[in-house]
Parts: structure tokens; sequence; C-alpha cells
């Protein structure tokens, strides 16, 4: 039989929520073993818990109450959200004060807690607003408890919230790609206004150190838009990174201050050239085995030309390197090389060295060597 319940204790998030909103209509069904709700703050409806409006990027959490009324040591089997935007875990505090927490992992057949008679278990929930696939309207999400309870298995709550998002970023994050390190790299987006009680951008409160951002109105055909434009300056650290602006608002009906809207900026730092793969890898040792790397210039208007080709002494007579341009202008220039060598001979299985490219830009460009080593 299925019995439904109610969220219990204190419901908190990171902003004061408004009031309630549709809340549904049901009968609460009487205990009869299992988990039986304690302190239920709705007696009318204590399976239906309202978290009001919730600002996005803010989470939502509730703390319920739940005693074993089996009269026996309960199993609890099982515990599912129906959405991924809420988590819930259950625990209890056992007679020497330590809480014991349910274990979401438990092998196969196994309970994941198991609660004393008599014993108060704590269900808590959070829902995080940023993975709430809706905005602006009520979002339902069950929460279902699996028990061995012979006459109660199940206990039921439904937990609603509306998550406001005032503004919306197209697209939501600024990716900028690849970006040179000693370049930086601006980028654009628009945003657009989702009609929340009038509110309004009016500029940029604070960003990325390095960042320098600035947004304005759009007087285009769609009303309410405005253009963010960032210029994040170098230098870059290489690799993935994440920088970010904040873009201040105002209350309802474009009065007063409101809560900043943050828009995320990442990005993958370059060297100015890279050589890629890292180095010449020669697969084996016979002659004409073959090994290849690319030189890619990624300076805006970066073109150069390979003027030679030179291996160290270990690799003289044995390594023999060409360079083919990609892409070439007139003069020869490109923006991408690709640099090939070859074995003229069986080679030792220790061979390693570094390969010089001459160029007429960057000067002297050194490229290790060796031969990928045996499994």
């Amino acid at each position: 039989m299925l019995a439904c319940c109610a969220w219990l204790g204190a419901c908190t998030h990171e902003a004061p929520a408004a009031g309630p909103r549709g809340k549904a209509a049901s009968v609460s069904p009487s205990a009869t073993g299992g988990l039986e709700i304690v302190d239920a703050p709705n007696a009318e409806m204590p399976w239906d818990y309202d978290l009001g409006i919730v600002p996005y990027g803010e989470t939502a959490e509730c703390t319920a109450r739940l005693r074993n009324g089996e009269g026996r040591e309960l199993r609890i089997l099982e515990l599912q959200a129906a959405c991924s935007c809420t988590t819930a875990t259950v625990s209890y505090v056992d007679a020497s004060g330590a809480r014991i927490e349910g274990d979401r992992n438990a092998p196969t057949g196994e309970p994941m807690l198991v609660l004393p008679p008599g014993a108060v278990a704590e269900l808590r929930m959070v829902s995080d607003t940023r993975s709430v696939p809706i905005q602006n309207q009520t979002k339902r999400v069950r929460i279902v408890l699996t028990t061995d309870s012979a006459t109660n298995p199940f206990l039921a709550i439904e937990v609603h919230l509306i998550v406001e998002l005032a503004f919306m970023a197209t697209p939501g994050t600024l990716k900028l790609g690849d970006v040179t390190a000693s370049e930086g790299a601006r980028g654009a987006l628009k945003i657009l206004s989702l009609g929340v009680d009038g509110r309004r951008l009016t500029g940029i409160e604070r960003a990325s150190p390095g960042v320098v951002a600035a947004v304005s109105h759009d007087d285009g055909v769609v009303p309410d838009q405005w253009n963010l434009s960032v210029d994040v300056g170098a230098p870059i650290e290489l690799g993935m990174f994440e920088r970010f602006v904040e873009i201040a608002t105002t209350g309802p009906r474009g009065e007063g201050v409101g809560k900043p809207m943050r828009v995320p900026i990442v990005g993958n730092g370059v060297p100015d050239l890279e050589v890629r793969p890292t180095k010449l890898i020669f697969a084996g040792l016979k002659a004409e085995t073959t090994a290849e790397v690319e030189l890619l210039g990624h300076l805006a208007g970066q073109r150069l030309r390979v003027l030679g080709l030179r291996p160290d002494a270990r690799g003289e007579g044995l390594v023999f390197a060409t360079a083919e341009p990609e892409f070439a202008d007139d003069s020869g220039r490109s923006p991408r090389w690709r640099i090939r060598a070859r074995l003229a001979a069986e080679a030792p299985a220790d061979l390693a060295g570094i390969l010089t490219v001459e160029t007429d830009e960057l000067g002297e460009i050194a490229i290790p060597y060796a031969v990928a080593p045996r499994r």
C-alpha cells in the first residue's frame, strides 16, 4: 500500500522565498506502521511541501523527520527522487550520538539504512535551481522511500518550487575556444529579458581579474534585449580556464537593486606556437619508419617559413626530416607546417634526441624525437 507523507522540519534556501503557491489537494492517510511522520508543519497536507520562489542559481532544501513505527528494525531499501535536479539523503543519530548515514551504494540485496525501533530518521532534500528544467513556473518533484514494512512499504512526498529567472544569456556560457596565451580573446553574447516584473540590466558590477566587459541595450526588433561584450586580457594560463562577469540588475518595475546576473566564461589557453603532438615518436626501429608532428601558429595573422631542419649528433645520418606548409601564401609562409621524419636505417632501441627546426620569424624550435617503448 502506498502511504503518502510530508516533509518535516525547516526549509531553507540561499535567499528568502516568497509565499506559497500551487498546493496540491489530497487526503492524508493514517499511519499503520512503517515510517511515520512527526512534527509535520502542514497537518492538512503533510505530504505536500512548498519551497516558494527561489532565484535561479540558488538552492532550496528541506529536512523531514520520520519515525520508525514498525515496532522492529526497519530496513530502508531505496530512496529515489523523480528529477535529477533534486538530491535526497537519509540518516539518523544513534544512542551514542553518532550520525549514521544511509548508503546509496549498498550491495545489491542489502539495505541502505537500518533504522532501530522508535528511532527518528532525517530525510534531507536539496533542489539545485541550476538543474531545474523549467523556470518561472511550478516544478514538482516526488521523493519516494522504500522499506521492508509489511503494511506501509512506501513513503512518498511531493515538493514544489518556482525557479525565478529574470534574464537569459544566449548562449548561457561564453565559450572562447582556443585562446593564445599572449593575446587573450574577445567575445560577445545576447541577454534576453524573460519579462519578470519589469527588471532591467544596468551595467557591469564586477568581473574576474583581467576581464573587461560592457553591456548595452539593444534597440533592435527584439524588445528588452542587451548585448554583452567581453575582453579577456593576456597573459592566459595554458589549458582550460574559467572567468566570469556579473551584471547589475534592478528590482521589480525597474526600481531598486536586484540580484546580479552571472555569466560564466570558459576557454582553452594555448601557446603562441604549438607543436602537436609534442614529440616525434617512431613506432619501430626499422628503416623507413616515419613520425610526424604539426607546427601550429596561434597568433592572429601569424605566418612563418621553415628554412631548415637539423637533427642532433645522435640522429645525424639516421633521422631525415621534411617540412610541408599548409595554406601557404605566395611568399611560402604558412600558419601551419607538417614536419615528417623517417629513419634512413635501422635505429638503436634507445634512440632519442632533438630535431631543430629553423624558421624566419621565431628562430629555432626544438622538437624531441624518440622510439616508442616496446610493450
